[in-house]
């Protein structure tokens, strides 16, 4: 098994970050308001933390190359991709420009989720770092960003060849 990390790009840095701040001035802003029912201060804060949360449940946290898939590895379930689905594997920076998110973090802990673009039509989408951006054509269109990019598409080759 070969384990790849799924580092932020500053893209993502800035998204994420700067989301999170602009949140908590929000809540503040409202917080500090006499007006404001504390019923609606409990939801605000409810609401904010589980955007955070269930985003970042969701965003890629490594990559791994196992004997019979790759495994985009998050909080939540991991997505699974089956080695013998797999047609194509290709380093492509290109893959990763945004034309239409259809569901999905466009930014906030990294780009993920199911998104449209004119070369690979509709495909999934789990990654921190545009530059780092692999295609994977399989049953659908994968684009994932593992840390060594050359490295990762060397390896899964060795071991899809292997069969």
């Amino acid at each position: 098994m070969y384990k790849f990390k799924a580092p932020y790009d500053k893209l993502v840095q800035i998204i994420t970050w700067g989301t999170i701040l602009l949140l908590a001035a929000i809540f503040l802003i409202i917080a500090l308001g006499n007006e404001v029912p504390s019923w609606f201060k409990v939801f605000l804060l409810i609401v904010f933390g589980a955007i955070l949360y269930i985003t970042n449940a969701y965003s890629p946290l490594g990559y791994e190359i196992e004997q019979e898939s790759v495994i985009v590895r998050r909080i939540s379930h991991p997505v699974i991709i089956k080695l013998e689905k797999i047609q194509e594997v290709k380093i492509d920076p290109e893959a990763a420009t945004l034309k239409a998110i259809r569901c999905g973090s466009g930014g906030l802990f990294g780009f993920f989720g199911t998104f449209y673009s004119g070369r690979l039509k509709v495909h999934k989408r789990y990654i921190t770092s545009r530059k780092n951006s692999v295609v994977i054509v399989a049953h659908k269109n994968y684009v994932i960003s593992p840390e060594k990019p050359d490295l990762f598409v060397q390896l899964l080759q060795e071991r899809i060849n292997k069969g």
